[in-house]
């Protein structure tokens, strides 16, 4: 039986879902992107709408939420110590 993709994450960006999707399946997890944007943007309109849906099969969320997160957070401690975002309020825990 074929497994359902389901709705994993929602982006109104395509590079944004593909570096997304690259890194999952770089971790061994089959990905969908379903792009529903509009190909014609007219200037002026509204591009927020999370159009491009991320897919993966529902036995791969926790794992894919777990890569992402590790993802991020190397890209976190990777980042220069003095970074300018870290003189603002540090919201991010030092490890």
């Amino acid at each position: 039986m074929k497994e359902e993709y389901l709705i994993f994450k929602e982006f109104n960006d395509i590079e944004v879902a593909s570096h997304i999707a690259e890194l999952l399946k770089n971790n061994h997890i089959d990905t969908v992107i379903e792009n529903n944007k509009e190909t014609s943007s007219v200037w002026g309109t509204n591009n927020f709408n999370n159009d491009i849906k991320l897919k993966i099969t529902s036995k791969n969320f926790i794992t894919a939420q777990s890569i992402i997160e590790n993802y991020y957070k190397e890209l976190v401690r990777s980042a220069p110590e003095d970074y300018y975002l870290f003189q603002l309020v540090c919201l991010i825990p030092s490890s």
